[in-house]
């Protein structure tokens, strides 16, 4: 069984989706003059969070790494105008570098404090919204769709959960609303984290295909994940005041990532990145005839739909997997994944057209899985 999440199933629990956290950013940086231009540079409908991190990024590099890896975004950024004006803009990027450091800095300290202060403040939420999905998916259809590979399931360390054997959730959301759902039950998950040198780093080879624990996969990295010394450790979510680890160094650089096609050519061969990918890649295809649940994404990373429908192309007819897209706007996104020319997903979806957390969603499952008690 496969678990997709998004922006809209953390939405529940406080945390802004990735359009209303420039929204925050508008009231906290709205004077800064480098973060209006690059908003003005957008139109409203396309303009989100990792659009702005992913051009703020690339303008805190010198001029020569700037246009070796640089990204189309800040290529449109930089181009918005005319040509002449993009050059100029380019010519001054050594002094807005330290200015967009500073914004990428702020803007990210927004996200971990968003995301941690949700966690705190609302982790009965997290447990009464995933409750009632997995005590629903337990109910009903759903987890006998979800025997696959080991069949059958086992219980969580509380004992008021069974889960499928091969539960893999995949999320490109950075918060931990899903861990903290999990430790709460006390379930046996693995998400690539090892003990070394004292040290929670990640190790993406610390996924075992034979390991049956649940597996959380964070394609786009997580607030709880800083790079240094070549490692990405695992640490609170929020630093302490003095902005050191309990081994007394600094927390090093937030692991948050943005689509492959908006990080240029050091994200494409950047690991754990790319290894991400392909474990996603390696688990979907082997959950081809499992329930897909995809819970509010709007799917606008490219690379990953187009993983999802080249794993379904290639499958034979009649071996697909049931896939359910919960997200008020699911028509336009399936409209949209089918203007991409990825016809075999938008295909395979069916839409739940409610919000992830309301009673009407599960409604909406029902009409899925036991349609005969709708009529």
């Amino acid at each position: 069984m496969i678990i997709f999440l998004g922006a809209g199933a953390s939405r529940p629990f406080g945390i802004p989706t990735m359009r209303e956290f420039v929204e925050i950013f508008d009231e906290e940086m709205g004077q800064n003059r480098l973060y209006n231009e690059i908003k003005s540079s957008f139109d409203r409908e396309y303009f989100d969070l990792e659009i702005l991190m992913t051009i703020l990024e690339d303008l805190s590099k010198g001029r020569k790494e700037l246009f070796r890896t640089i990204s189309p975004q800040t290529s449109a950024f930089l181009f918005s105008k005319i040509r002449e004006k993009g050059l100029r803009h380019a010519d001054t990027l050594t002094r807005k570098a330290s200015n967009a450091k500073r914004c990428l800095s702020e803007l990210k300290g927004v996200i971990r404090r968003e995301c941690f202060e949700a966690v705190q403040n609302n982790a009965n939420m997290i447990l009464e919204v995933y409750d009632q999905l997995f005590k629903y998916l337990h109910a009903a259809r759903g987890f006998e769709i979800a025997k696959t590979r080991y069949g059958g399931f086992h219980r969580a360390g509380d004992g008021k959960f069974d889960f499928p054997s091969d539960l893999k959730i995949f999320t490109t959301n950075y918060d931990t609303c899903i861990e903290t759902f999990l430790n709460r039950h006390q379930v046996n998950f693995t998400q690539g984290i090892v003990s070394r040198y004292g040290y929670h780093v990640l190790d993406v080879d610390s996924y075992d295909d034979r390991d049956t624990k649940v597996g959380v996969f964070k394609l786009h990295g997580s607030v709880d994940l800083f790079k240094k010394n070549g490692e990405i450790r695992q640490l609170p979510a929020f630093p302490s005041k003095d902005g050191l680890t309990y081994l007394g160094d600094e927390f090093g650089e937030e692991h948050i990532r943005f689509p492959i096609e908006f990080g240029g050519y050091r994200h494409v061969i950047e690991s754990p990145y790319l290894d991400m990918f392909r474990l996603f890649r390696d688990r979907i295809k082997v959950e081809h005839q499992s329930l897909w649940l995809l819970i509010g994404s709007s799917f606008r990373d490219i690379t990953i739909c187009s993983i999802m429908n080249d794993v379904l192309r290639l499958e034979e007819l009649g071996r697909h997997p049931l896939i359910i897209l919960i997200n008020p706007n699911a028509k336009a996104i399936v409209k949209r994944l089918k203007k991409w020319g990825m016809n075999t997903f938008a295909g395979l979806i069916t839409g739940v057209e409610e919000k992830f957390g309301t009673p009407e969603y599960i409604k909406g499952l029902e009409g899925i899985f036991n349609p005969k008690s709708q009529s």
